[in-house]
């Protein structure tokens, strides 16, 4: 009675191996898009890092630059059009907001490289990870404790935060209030404010750690890429690439500009830099979606 079981055995294990190799075949058909995909946005975060770069662009100098603006701005007189005011504002905070999109974490450096680390992984669960919101992101060996992010985010975003929503706050008590197109443009800042540092702190984050994947441990949370049914594309397509490239010019020192060259021209090649920067940094987040 043992041998027929035995052969049952056999042949049980030899179907288990046949289904496990199907398995990781399907398993690399399924996954071949996404390895793909991950390597196109590791190439567009390194082509606008290294564009950046060489133009001596400087995110925290743009910011800085923005802020002084609008705090400024804030405390003009009214304007006969304070609608206008308002948009132009609006349209600086929520341009300059996505630019600011992984720029802090768990170091000290704030600049427009996301410095991607993770891999696709194997897809094998290996427990579960309950301090991180993105794939299996092991802790650094090299000795180095990391920045706490609640301690990162108080250099740039939280003063930056602090601007906007003042002049959300202003809006809010303006007999303009009623312009509903500006109401619904002042809703997506309030939006887009709250899922670039959900998107920051909550994926590229945990992207950037060295040793993650995104198949391995607990199901990625990809939540933080949308707010209220929005996706990121749709904050892209309201505040565009054209009119960040107009507070983009805010981040280049004053090197940028040659003295010995005609000021027009120069001014025109500043406009194109400041347009390439920002039609990299929209393709790139065009390429995380």
């Amino acid at each position: 009675p043992m041998q027929p079981l035995l052969e049952m055995s056999h042949n049980l294990n030899a179907v288990v191996t046949d289904i496990k190799a199907m398995c990781f075949d399907e398993f690399g058909i399924a996954t071949a898009p996404l390895h793909d995909a991950l390597r196109d946005l590791k190439e567009a975060d390194i082509t606008l890092s290294d564009t950046a770069a060489s133009v001596g662009f400087d995110i925290v100098r743009m910011v800085q630059a923005v802020m002084k603006r609008l705090w400024e701005d804030r405390t003009l007189p009214p304007a006969k059009n304070s609608a206008e005011k308002f948009l132009a504002a609006f349209q600086m905070i929520g341009s300059t907001a996505l630019l600011l999109l992984g720029t802090w974490g768990s170091t000290w450096r704030h600049e427009l490289h996301w410095r991607i680390e993770a891999v696709v992984g194997s897809g094998e669960f290996v427990g579960q990870q309950e301090d991180l919101a993105f794939g299996v992101a092991p802790k650094p060996t090299d000795g180095v404790p990391p920045v706490p992010i609640s301690e990162s985010r108080k250099r740039v975003w939280e003063p930056f935060l602090s601007a906007a929503k003042a002049w959300l706050g202003d809006w809010k008590g303006t007999p303009d209030h009623s312009d509903m197109p500006l109401t619904k443009l002042a809703n997506l800042v309030s939006d887009v404010l709250d899922l670039v540092a959900t998107m920051t702190e909550n994926v590229l984050n945990q992207l950037a750690q060295p040793g993650s994947e995104l198949l391995s441990g607990t199901l990625p949370n990809i939540s933080g890429c949308c707010w209220r049914t929005r996706t990121l594309s749709s904050y892209l397509s309201t505040f565009t690439e054209s009119i960040a490239a107009a507070h983009v010019k805010l981040g280049f020192g004053r090197q940028v500009i040659r003295p010995w060259i005609g000021l027009q021209s120069e001014q025109i090649r500043v406009e194109r830099l400041a347009t390439e920067i920002a039609r990299l940094a929209w393709a790139r987040y065009r390429a995380l979606e």
